[in-house]
């Protein structure tokens, strides 16, 4: 009994939950959610909706703002649009000569910028050589010091015999 009682608890509070999530998704907030829930996830579940709940209000207020924004855009970009046109020919022919200042410009930087790729590049292969140079170092160095342990290890081992055999004699 306490089992199916359990189960049924989960049940309605699962069915509140997505109830909840189905006000949302038709952009209705106006609606109760559970508390009190003993069960944790559940409850995490409540408070995840309750802050979704806040988001979508959120939301919704600031589509409201936005489309009351736009339409004091719209009637400002009429008025904009009046006042440009008896000022329009006068700032074209400025504008053509800052664009053609502008694009001098932009070329020779343009040309600048692809020395500046150069000398990178080949500072960058410079750099990989010598890195290749530095690993190869490296594993000569490696080498070396393999065949010298090797040795050292030789070199004791025969010290090893030689004491023994006198040792023994």
């Amino acid at each position: 009994i306490l089992v199916y009682m359990a189960i049924n608890l989960i049940k309605r509070n699962i069915t509140q939950l997505v109830s909840g999530l189905d006000h949302l998704t038709s952009e209705n907030i106006e609606f109760e959610i559970p508390k009190n829930s003993f069960i944790l996830e559940i409850a995490s579940m409540q408070e995840a909706l309750s802050v979704l709940r806040g988001k979508v209000s959120e939301n919704m207020h600031l589509r409201a703002e936005q489309a009351q924004q736009e339409r004091r855009s719209i009637e400002q970009q009429r008025q904009t649009r009046n006042e440009m046109a008896t000022v329009f020919e006068t700032d074209v022919s400025g504008l053509i000569r800052s664009v053609l200042a502008t694009s001098n410009d932009m070329a020779q930087d343009a040309g600048q910028l692809q020395n500046i790729a150069n000398v990178t590049q080949n500072q960058s292969q410079s750099t990989a050589r010598l890195t290749e140079n530095a690993l190869q170092n490296v594993n000569t160095v490696a080498a070396a010091a393999e065949e010298l342990t090797a040795s050292i290890r030789e070199i004791s081992r025969q010290t090893t015999e030689a004491s023994r055999i006198s040792h023994e004699a």
